[in-house]
Order: C-alpha cells, then structure tokens, then sequence
C-alpha cells in the first residue's frame, strides 16, 4: 500500500472521528502510572484505579514508594492484574528516584536511549515506552497497541504476522512524524468503534469502500 492510500486512511479517520484527542498529564511519571493501569484494561477503568490511587495513595514517587504494597494493590484493584501492577508501579518509582527522582531526563535523551532507558524498568516493554516518549517526550514513534495492530493489518498497511518493530517501523514511513500521534489514537478509535477483533462494524465503517478485509 503507497503513502496516497495510507493518507487516505487518515484524513477519513480524522474526519469520522473529529474530537479524539490525548487526555495528557503534565508529569510524565503520573503518565507511566496511567499507562500501566491500562495494560489489558478499559480506559474506564485503568482512569477509575488511577483517580483511586490518587485518592488513597497519592501520584508522587515518594508516595508510591511510601505505601504498602498492599495498598496500592487494593486502590488499583479495578484495573485488573492488580498485584503485577502493583509491583510494576513501585518498581518503576524506585527505578526514577534512582536517577534523580525525575523522568525528563530521560525524555531529553535521543529517542533510542530513551526507549533503552525507559525499558530498564521492570514491566515496561516496547509499548510503554512508547506511548510515553510519543506522549511525554513528543518523540517521533507509534506505539502499537492491539488495536493498532489489528487495524494496520486489516487495511493491508502491514501483514499478519509481523512484529511490534516491523508493525511500527512500517507505518512510521507511511506516515509524517507530526501525524504520528493521530495514526496511533485514532486507529484505536477504528478498532474500538467499528474494527473489532470478533464481529468487526464493516457496514458501518467509513473505511468500507477501500478496505481489501471488508466482510
């Protein structure tokens, strides 16, 4: 597929979905608590554990590192996979009061020792770190989520099979790096509304006229 149809893809997205925009945290730490959160979550409830562990906890890396783990795991209890999550969380508020107790160290760094970096942390993969750097760091990547992939896949932007590399490298030169940010929320908007993994919309997709897996 040629960069005329990948942005044919988009400006039909924006279009179809005109208000998805990112709900950003000024500190980045509080951005990778959310991140975590959502890990094989809804959004409602990865933002209802967060605002809980704000509440009973609290956001700071002193906080965190503060609480009993077990408190942390009963705030965050509605995200699911609690006790990983949990452990994840303070892993990763030890490992930046390591380094001086701020992320925007790291997101001053090049984008590949920032990704290296980001992934020193305990339960943080390619992802996460991604959704960090292109969120927080307003560094040049997409992240690839399910949806994302999913999507991508569909459209016979990529092909099944690939890894999260060859998924994200394939779409970021398809794709401008200012346009990044949309590609990757409103592919999810895509395959939350409409190209859903079991019993996809296609009817009702505003990508049905030119996608190659319509049903």
């Amino acid at each position: 597929m040629d960069g005329d149809y990948a942005y044919e893809v988009l400006d039909r997205l924006r279009k179809a979905f005109p208000n998805i925009k990112f709900r950003s945290e000024v500190d980045p730490f509080r951005g990778l608590i959310l991140t975590i959160l959502s890990q094989n979550t809804r959004d409602v409830y990865a933002y209802t554990a967060y605002r809980r562990l704000d509440e009973m906890v609290g956001l700071r890396i002193e906080d965190i590192l503060a609480a009993d783990e077990e408190r942390i795991v009963d705030a965050i209890r509605i995200a699911g996979l609690q006790r990983g999550k949990a452990r994840r969380i303070r892993e990763a508020a030890r490992f930046i009061a390591s380094i001086g107790g701020s992320m925007e160290e790291i997101l001053k760094l090049p984008l590949e020792e920032a990704r290296a970096k980001l992934m020193e942390i305990e339960g943080v993969g390619w992802k996460t770190a991604d959704v960090i750097l292109l969120f927080y760091g307003g560094k040049p990547v997409i992240p690839v989520d399910t949806h994302v992939r999913r999507v991508s896949s569909r459209l016979g932007l990529t092909s099944r099979g690939m890894g999260y590399e060859r998924v994200r490298m394939k779409l970021e030169s398809l794709y401008r790096p200012e346009d990044y940010m949309d590609v990757h929320l409103l592919f999810i908007a895509l395959g939350r509304s409409f190209c859903r993994s079991r019993k996809p919309r296609c009817s009702l997709c505003p990508l049905n006229d030119i996608c190659p897996s319509k049903t």
